[in-house]
Order: structure tokens, then sequence, then C-alpha cells
């Protein structure tokens, strides 16, 4: 029966967990399984990591962020009018979600770019050795930027 709960809440239960930041205690009574089910699927399938790598991600963050300005935004009176605080806190919160995306977009370029780099080299005739050396060149300039 183990397996079979496995199969059918598992990918569900990860979601909650990375994405939608829910505690196990939580995801096993919404689920209908025991809680220490949940937590033997969160050390196999390491969701700790993936929640922490899903919540640095710039692209996710503007996301959050555009979610969170929505809700804010909703709950406005719009018939009192927009006050200059409130209208100061929106447009910083959507220069910051833009400036984030940009960055996450500038990211992805770059990636993209050394794909095809090493693309080339390969091409080239570049031996796996060679491509050890420069991939790991590459990965510590790298580092340097973030």
């Amino acid at each position: 029966m183990t397996g079979q709960k496995e199969s059918i809440f598992f990918a569900e239960a990860e979601l909650l967990f990375v994405r939608h930041n829910k505690l196990p205690e939580t995801i096993a009574a919404a689920l209908g399984v025991c809680c220490s089910t949940i937590h033997k699927w969160k050390k196999k399938g390491a969701w700790e990591e993936k929640r922490k790598a899903y919540l640095v991600n710039p692209r996710n963050l503007a996301d959050r962020l555009m979610e969170a300005l929505e809700k804010q935004v909703a709950t406005f009176d719009l018939a009192e009018g927009l006050n200059p605080g409130a209208a100061d806190a929106i447009w910083k919160t959507l220069c910051a979600i833009k400036r984030i995306e940009r960055q996450a977009d500038m990211r992805l370029l770059g990636i993209t770019a050394m794909e095809e780099f090493v693309t080339w080299l390969r091409g080239q005739g570049t031996g796996p050795e060679e491509l050890q050396l420069i991939g790991a060149k590459i990965r510590g300039w790298l580092r340097t930027l973030i």
C-alpha cells in the first residue's frame, strides 16, 4: 500500500512542500498520508534542497513578488483613491520585479551561450580532458559574477 500511496501522492506532496512552502504535517493532513511517510518522501526526494533552489531562483522570486503585489492591490479601496505612499510602494515593487526578471534572463542567456560554446568546442575536436579543464575555469569565472 505504501508504494501505491507514493505513486499517487508523492508528486503532489513534493509540490506542496517545495513550491507552496507547506509543512509536512499540513501535507500529511491534506493528502491523508501518515506524517512519517511525508518525512521519508521529503528525505528521499531531497525536497529541502529543491525548496532552497526554488526560493532563490530569480524567476520564481519575481512570480512570488507579483502574487504578493496583486494581493495587496486587491485590498485597496480605489473609490477612496490611491494615496501617494501606496502608489510609490507599488511602483517600487514593480521596478524590483522587472530588475529580477532581467537578471534571470541574463543568466539564462549566459547558460545558453556556454552550452553553445561547449558544443562548438566538441565540434573542433576538443578532448574530454580539455573540456573538463575549460569547464572548471568557466565555472570559477561564473562564481565570481554571482
